[in-house]
């Protein structure tokens, strides 16, 4: 069996090599899919990330929850975790239809039942009098364990809360290089203040210029049988740790990691942490840990849209 390093070695090397970034994610989705036949991999994932101060320190920000994998100047790998609604509704979004600018994002379902999404075709149009946009649909399917999927550089897509835990493993990488920019951004403190920077950019309107994703015109939402732009990204309240870290050890459970002593050893890593002990003991005595869920995350205008209102805009009923 290959170790976590092996792959990311493997992946790092190809964003290196191959200056075609379309086809680096062809040749870096072949090592991802092969990561997902191997659970001790997930396991590693989590081991790397609970070691660190700054993780288990966060907070909770979205539904969603992220493990970082790798991050260098050419490429980003996540772990990304998808939390059911406390009602198992899966007709609704958990994001709005939005797109990812000049990110190119290979994935792969690792963990659970997955989620249903709708993937949008490329060159989508909108009007900026009525401010809609015209959109068709490419696919619409459920991305189960060992699915691989590709979305391209301003690509549309929307995804449904799944019906339990599901785990995707992620590749996110410029459709081009932008020399000093990414240099820029692997900055620590260029990342540390990057909303400020960000801003300033923008209102400079040098960010296009700069290769830099604009929080603008990324997201969509239905409304009156349309399409319509949401100009500006909603974000979520940020909540507190001991949900973050609740999520997180109910993730674990969920997914049988049970390595004691290394649970053992984040007590002494983390002595600072007042929610780690309780978390700790729960998840090696085989007490049921929840996964609460913050009722602000939840009904939120223009994010959390409805399924059947999406695909009636597409297949409207005669």
């Amino acid at each position: 069996m290959q170790t976590l390093n092996h792959y990311t070695a493997a992946i790092a090397k190809i964003f290196v090599e191959e200056k075609d970034r379309h086809n680096a994610h062809k040749k870096a989705s072949v090592i991802l899919a092969e990561m997902v036949t191997n659970r001790d991999i997930l396991y590693d994932i989590y081991r790397n990330n609970l070691i660190k101060p700054d993780f288990i320190s966060k907070v909770r920000h979205y539904p969603t929850l992220a493990f970082e994998i790798y991050l260098d100047k050419n490429v980003g790998m996540n772990a990304n975790v998808f939390m059911p609604l406390p009602d198992k509704n899966t007709g609704i979004s958990f994001q709005s239809i939005h797109h990812h600018g000049k990110l190119l994002l290979s994935t792969v379902a690792a963990e659970g039942p997955g989620y249903e999404s709708i993937l949008f075709k490329k060159g989508y149009a909108i009007d900026a009098a009525s401010q809609t946009a015209s959109m068709e649909i490419e696919k619409y399917y459920q991305f189960k364990k060992g699915t691989l999927e590709f979305i391209g550089s301003d690509q549309p897509h929307v995804v449904f809360f799944p019906e339990d835990v599901s785990i995707t493993y992620t590749i996110w990488a410029y459709e081009k290089t932008v020399g000093v920019v990414q240099s820029l951004k692997d900055n620590a403190v260029v990342r540390k203040f990057k909303e400020p920077i960000r801003a300033l950019l923008n209102w400079m309107n040098l960010s296009k210029k700069m290769g830099i994703n604009v929080i603008e015109n990324l997201d969509f939402y239905p409304e009156d049988g349309r399409i319509r732009v949401l100009k500006n990204r909603i974000d979520f309240k940020h909540g507190d740790n001991e949900n973050f870290l609740t999520n997180v050890f109910h993730v674990l459970q969920k997914t049988g990691f049970k390595d004691v002593n290394f649970l053992n050893t984040l007590l002494k890593l983390h002595p600072q942490n007042k929610y780690l002990p309780g978390l700790v003991n729960k998840l090696i005595s085989g007490d049921i840990i929840g996964n609460p869920f913050y009722d602000y995350h939840k009904n939120v205008k223009y994010v959390n849209l409805d399924k059947k209102e999406i695909l009636a805009i597409f297949n409207p009923v005669q």
